[in-house]
């Protein structure tokens, strides 16, 4: 990519971090702090069908703010940027679950795999970036196919090592322990402090975007 480009990039994939800051970010601390403890409650799928249904809700939140994001500025005539955001959102979206699956790795401490999957998803961006660039064409489109692309296998990935992990494990108890409340209780002062480095990152994007 040429200067211009890139910048452009680095502004859109912006969008993604803010969605991580703010959202997914938070919610892998709460997933990370109680994973074990389900286990050990004897709750693991009650566990899991809350971080589905918090997971859910989020992705709704994310869809929403996204579409009208992009419909706006293809709208008032930023048609290209629209598309651009679309994509990104996706990505982010990709990436959160992921790393919520990681999370879980973290909590069981198989650390081997929280290795593997980080150098699959650095390695991973770069080959199917440099791959669909000569196959096709260095735009920022293109671009984030490839960043798409590698995020879902990496996706694919955690989520079979954690179906094995949780397989014959996975249970439900009869006591009720809130897995949902507690999570969110867990997450929101985390998301209080990613306000914080989205305000630094705001004002990244603008420099970047000055610089254009």
């Amino acid at each position: 990519l040429d200067p211009v480009k890139y910048g452009k990039l680095t502004l859109v994939l912006t969008v993604a971090s803010l969605i991580h800051l703010t959202l997914f970010g938070p919610l892998c601390n709460g997933v990370t702090r109680f994973y074990a403890e389900s286990i050990e409650k004897n709750d693991l799928k009650g566990y899991l069908d809350s971080v589905w249904q918090i997971g859910l809700w989020v992705t709704g939140v994310v869809l929403i703010l996204g579409f009208c994001t992009g419909v706006g500025l293809m709208v008032t005539g930023y048609g290209a940027w629209g598309n651009l955001i679309i994509l990104v959102v996706f990505f982010a979206l990709i990436s959160g679950y992921s790393s919520m699956l990681n999370g879980t790795h973290i909590a069981s401490r198989r650390q081997s795999l929280v290795a593997i999957h980080q150098i699959m998803d650095v390695w991973g961006r770069l080959f199917f970036v440099v791959c669909l660039m000569i196959l096709l064409d260095a735009t920022i489109k293109v671009a984030l196919v490839g960043y798409l692309l590698a995020a879902t296998i990496v996706l694919v990935s955690r989520s079979l090592f954690l179906y094995r992990a949780t397989l014959g494990v996975v249970s439900k108890s009869d006591q009720k322990h809130n897995w949902q409340q507690r999570i969110l209780k867990y997450s929101w002062p985390f998301c209080t402090w990613g306000i914080l480095s989205v305000s630094y990152t705001h004002l990244r994007a603008h420099e970047t975007k000055a610089n254009l």
